[in-house]
């Protein structure tokens, strides 16, 4: 007689789906869809928002969730907070700016454009001319408004070195000037 305990037929076989069903879990299906995602992060942004779902209680607070929903690359979740951050205190240079750089990672340029061109002539006016110029970038588009808007983020904003040759964001503190010797 074999030592060994068996398991029920039933058993072995439950196990065996219920492997086979978690090894799935991980590849491909409906997650890995671009517009599944986007809707599951609008939906959860809204479902953060509902009453009671302890929704920001200060502009200064949502930004930060913002900001962070976006380094986290939530753009749809981040444009949906965009907009009840607006809805309830109004619109900002600041909540333009994030408004402005979800557009363009979701693939929404003339929207974008848009938004941009709207921090022109506020504080963040630098932040406007160097999206614009990331946009034209995107584009390809090396000889328009994007030398003259990376140009222009430059002149209004000397401390930050951009690099409009790249859609990417590949700014970096301008070298300071070095003291004349005699």
């Amino acid at each position: 007689m074999n030592s060994r305990t068996r398991l029920p037929v039933g058993t072995a076989t439950g196990l065996l789906a219920l492997v086979m069903a978690l090894a799935g879990c991980g590849t491909g299906g409906a997650g890995s869809y671009a517009g599944a995602r986007a809707q599951a992060d609008r939906a959860a942004a809204d479902a953060a928002l509902e009453p009671g779902a302890g929704a920001p209680q200060t502009p200064a607070l949502h930004v930060r969730l913002i900001e962070q929903m976006q380094r986290d690359g939530l753009w749809f979740a981040s444009l949906a907070h965009v907009d009840a951050l607006e809805q309830r205190w109004g619109a900002t240079p600041s909540s333009t700016r994030l408004r402005a750089d979800a557009l363009r990672r979701t693939d929404q340029p003339e929207a974008a454009r848009t938004a941009y061109e709207k921090l022109v002539g506020t504080p963040l006016e630098a932040t406007g001319y160097h999206g614009l110029g990331l946009l034209a970038a995107a584009r390809r588009d090396d000889a328009g408004p994007c030398g003259s808007s990376s140009s222009r983020a430059g002149a209004t904003r000397p401390t930050r070195r951009c690099s409009a040759t790249s859609a990417m964001r590949t700014c970096a503190p301008a070298a300071s000037p070095r003291p004349v010797s005699r």
